[in-house]
């Protein structure tokens, strides 16, 4: 196999200068393991929103065959 001069040089400046350095390891007594959480999704089903109201809701009774118009009117979509 040839190998020309900038690969060899290349390789060469790869290479370490001196001895092989110590291989790395933890120190027990300053590690912690980390640990994903447990959700339990019985609580989470529990907690129901809080809802702040900044101003009182306006109650406003209609007719069930004047419920589609009214909701379209207050949400400002067109009436079809």
């Amino acid at each position: 196999m040839v190998m020309d001069s900038s690969r060899a040089a290349t390789r060469k400046n790869n290479q370490l200068n001196g001895p092989k350095p110590e291989t790395l390891t933890v120190n027990k007594n300053y590690s912690t393991k980390m640990m994903k959480k447990q959700k339990n999704q019985q609580h989470e089903m529990m907690i129901s929103p809080v809802i702040v109201h900044l101003i009182s809701p306006k109650i406003i009774h209609v007719r069930p065959e004047e419920f589609m118009g009214t909701v379209q009117k207050l949400t400002g979509k067109p009436i079809s």
